[in-house]
Formats: structure tokens, sequence, C-alpha cells
């Protein structure tokens, strides 16, 4: 749900291979009922919030689009060293690992080409390459 950039979310670096919050009894995600609090609006430098995301109405003053971050790694402003680390390494490697990631998952990826590279559904570009 959150970027390994919130001390909150569990990240690749720890060895945990997901990047939900670290503390379900936080109890901050919309399916417990409660308010997004700190994965919503936060305010920790070069890390994206979901209270910006393009696809939420009304758009905040800085958007960004999820699409670009978690599956093109077009990260743009976002260089934070949690965020930045992870796209170095999956570009030195010049395949996916669906253990090294930033933040959820991109359901784009052709998941069947991991092993040649990260491809997105429908492509033959390595956007890692």
């Amino acid at each position: 749900m959150g970027y390994n950039c919130m001390p909150w979310i569990r990240s690749y670096e720890e060895g945990n291979h997901s990047n939900h919050l670290k503390d379900y009894n936080q109890r901050t995600m919309l399916n417990a009922g409660e308010k997004l609090g700190k994965i919503y609006a936060h305010n920790i430098d070069n890390c994206p919030q979901l209270m910006d995301s393009v696809y939420l109405k009304p758009t905040s003053n800085e958007p960004y689009d999820p699409y670009e971050l978690n599956c093109l790694f077009n990260l743009g402003k976002y260089t934070h060293p949690k965020l930045t680390k992870v796209v170095e390494k999956l570009r030195a490697a010049g395949k996916y690992n669906w253990r090294t990631k930033f933040g959820s998952d991109c359901k784009w990826r052709n998941q069947e080409r991991d092993s040649e590279g990260y491809f997105l559904l429908g492509s033959n570009i390595n956007i890692l390459k």
C-alpha cells in the first residue's frame, strides 16, 4: 500500500518482500474502516504521498502518476534514497526481481518475461536497459 521511504512500511532492505504496514494494528487502511492517515499524507521529503496521486479526486497541486512511478520507474521529483536505490539495483541487474521493490507492483508487467528483463504487457522493450 505504501512506499518504502515511509518508515512504517516494510521494505526489501529489511528482508521483507512486501510493501505493507510493519504494524497491522495501526489500522490506517480503508478496509479497516479507518482513515488513511500517514499513508495518505505525510511530511517525508522526496517520498510520494497517496494524496498526490492523479487517480484521486480532487487532485492535489503536485500530482504524480503511480503508473509512471511503479511501472516505468520515472521517479521524477521523488529522489528519496530508498526509492532510487531500488531502481539502481534493478537497472544494474537488467531484469526484474519481485523481491526488490519500493512500492506496489506494476499490474501491467509481463511476469512471464521477468528472467529476460522488465517488460510491460505488449512491449518488447526492456525498460531496465
